[in-house]
């Protein structure tokens, strides 16, 4: 759902982009932070509502079905996270800012997310819920490293560029 929010929030900031209108794209991104973030609060919602019988269609195995219910929370968490960092991240590259907001998930996942979970799997010795919590910090770092970059970005600049781009490439060749 979020992916889907994300995509669309990208179509329509670029969309008034590239007519020159910097306060309808800024206007419109953060209508899609909102959307996003309550219809990732639902589907988290209807996650813990449905957790048992989820863990019960997934596996017979009573120590897994208790490891999977203790990981909910977490998985809750890093799903509302990852809904406003996804939602960034293509409002990002509406923008054009696609390679920093890839340099921020890549610093994420790889200098957060794994070097947290071989800390809390081979240090510290904690299961399942050290792996979801590594890869929930490593998404809160990318998503609020995209969601900074993204509410400071400079929208009028943005769309002055886009605009001549796009005034440049629809002029017709004679």
């Amino acid at each position: 759902l979020s992916d889907g929010i994300a995509d669309a929030a990208e179509s329509r900031c670029a969309l008034h982009l590239v007519t020159n209108d910097p306060n309808l794209a800024r206007l419109s991104a953060c209508k899609s932070h909102f959307i996003g973030f309550f219809s990732s609060l639902f589907m988290t919602s209807i996650m813990f509502m449905v957790g048992m019988e989820l863990t019960k269609a997934l596996t017979p195995d009573p120590t897994l079905q208790r490891l999977m219910v203790e990981t909910f929370p977490l998985i809750g968490m890093g799903n509302v996270v990852q809904s406003s960092g996804l939602i960034s991240a293509s409002l990002l590259g509406a923008q054009g800012k696609s390679g920093l907001s890839t340099l921020l998930q890549f610093l994420g996942n790889w200098c957060v997310t794994i070097t947290l979970a071989a800390m809390f799997t081979y240090g510290l010795h904690i299961n399942l819920q050290g792996l979801a919590s590594a890869v929930v910090m490593g998404l809160a770092l990318s998503g609020v490293g995209n969601a900074y970059l993204l509410m400071r970005s400079e929208w009028e600049v943005a769309a002055a560029m886009f605009s001549k781009e796009f005034l440049r490439y629809s002029e017709p060749k004679q």
